[in-house]
């Protein structure tokens, strides 16, 4: 992948984002930028929920132990989300979740992302299945740690003659805000 320091602001330009209090992103400034590569959760558009918005609570309320529901969009196709309010203590709360996503996909001879099926020669269908934990701190007001691990697998068929063949990508993703230096 050649994202890195020098360029990352090419993929992830500056951009002013609108939220509600419940984690929900109401709008965004931030451009859609083609990525050079396709990777489940890499969207131009979403880095605030992939960053310091990761999980969504309920408009009607949640309480510990209970079970709610919510979709987000990522790279144009619904993330199912299914979040459990395992537990809180001392103002922490700890959330566990699941994540389903379906996408289909074209590329080009090259296997180069592309938007439509007009110059492509491979079509992907892909599935995401993922799980994980967040904690919440109250007084601080945000998250503190996100991880998730997640399977895809796309399935790629060429839109011509040949072979098709499967793809696995295992994904593991930690956010948590950087230690001050001692």
């Amino acid at each position: 992948m050649p994202l890195n320091k020098g360029n990352i602001q090419m993929f992830f330009p500056k951009a002013v984002t609108e939220f509600s209090l419940l984690g929900e992103v109401k709008s965004t400034t931030a451009p859609k930028v083609a990525m050079p590569a396709k990777i489940p959760g890499l969207d131009s558009q979403r880095l605030p929920e992939i960053s310091y918005l990761p999980l969504q609570l309920p408009p009607d309320g949640v309480k510990v132990g209970e079970t709610y529901q919510y979709v987000r969009q990522f790279q144009g196709s619904p993330v199912n989300y299914k979040v459990k309010w395992a537990s809180e203590k001392d103002g922490v709360a700890e959330f566990e979740f699941t994540l389903d996503q379906k996408t289909t996909g074209y590329e080009d001879g090259y296997r180069n992302p592309l938007e439509t099926a007009e110059e492509a020669e491979y079509k992907l269908e892909m599935s995401l299945d993922g799980a994980g934990k967040a904690t919440f701190d109250s007084r601080a007001g945000h998250f503190t740690k996100f991880e998730v691990n997640a399977d895809s697998f796309a399935d790629v068929k060429p839109l011509a003659d040949g072979t098709a063949s499967t793809r696995k990508l295992k994904t593991k993703l930690t956010i948590s805000p950087r230690q001050p230096a001692i």
